[in-house]
């Protein structure tokens, strides 16, 4: 029940998010923050379902990655984005976080990775289509 309700809520929040933006640049409240902290936070979001579907959440020791300068709401978005993606074409298997320095100094990159089918090479067009199935 609370991944169900988590998951009605993030809807609500990016159909909120989707009305705001077409009446204006979307707020956004930027601030220091450590980048494997906020993955972790979104993995917690979607422990109990993929525990439920016999999905393995990994999280690999952190590398060693710079704070990086965000907001952290909009990161947990985003990632929970990604692992609903997952975890809604997974039977099983295993979804694992990745965060790593970049060639630049004071960047980094995270990424999820999961073990599903991918997105169909005819679906890849259409990718960022709004409200694209």
């Amino acid at each position: 029940m609370r991944h169900a309700a988590t998951t009605m809520n993030r809807l609500i929040v990016d159909l909120l998010d989707i009305a705001r933006l077409e009446s204006g640049p979307l707020p956004m409240h930027f601030r220091e923050l450590s980048i494997v902290q906020v993955i972790d936070s979104a993995f917690d979001l979607f422990e109990s379902a993929a525990h439920q579907h016999e999905i393995t959440l990994e999280r690999p020791a952190a590398a060693e990655v710079p704070t990086v300068w965000g907001d952290p709401d909009r990161l947990v978005q985003m990632l929970s984005n990604l692992l609903g993606n997952a975890l809604q074409v997974h039977a099983e298997g295993r979804i694992s976080r990745r965060q790593s320095r970049t060639r630049r100094r004071a960047r980094c990159r995270a990424s999820v990775h999961d073990t599903g089918p991918g997105i169909p090479p005819e679906r890849l067009q259409h990718l960022f289509d709004r409200f694209g199935t």
